[in-house]
C-alpha cells in the first residue's frame, strides 16, 4: 500500500509540473527544453485525456505487473530504435514525439 502511495504522489507532482505545458503545446518541462514535443500523428496537438489515458497510464502501469512488468517497459523504451521511431506507449496513444 506505501508503494502505491509513493507512486501516486510522485504522478501528482509530475502532473502538477507539467499540467499546463501539457494542455498548451504537448510538451513536458523536460520536452521543452529538448525542443520537442508530443502530437498526434496528423501533427495537431492531442487533448490532455488522451494523453492521460492512452500515453501515461499504460506506462505508469507496467511497473505493477508482476514479472512482466519490467520486461514490458524495456521493450516499450527499445521499440524507439524501430524505424519509424515510436515508442511503444506512442503506438498505443496514436501519438508522436515532433520537433517542437
Amino acid at each position: 500500500m506505501l508503494t502505491i502511495a509513493i507512486a501516486l504522489a510522485g504522478y501528482a507532482v509530475y502532473f502538477t509540473v507539467n499540467w499546463k505545458l501539457l494542455q498548451q503545446k504537448g510538451q513536458t518541462i523536460g520536452k521543452k527544453v529538448m525542443g520537442i514535443r508530443i502530437a498526434n500523428l496528423d501533427g495537431s496537438k492531442p487533448n490532455l485525456k488522451s494523453l492521460l489515458l492512452k500515453r501515461y497510464l499504460p506506462l505508469a502501469s507496467l511497473p505493477y505487473i508482476p514479472y512482466a512488468g519490467m520486461a514490458l517497459m524495456y521493450a516499450d523504451t527499445f521499440w524507439i530504435f524501430g524505424k519509424r521511431r515510436r515508442c511503444l506507449h506512442d503506438i498505443i496513444a496514436g501519438t508522436q514525439v515532433v520537433r517542437a
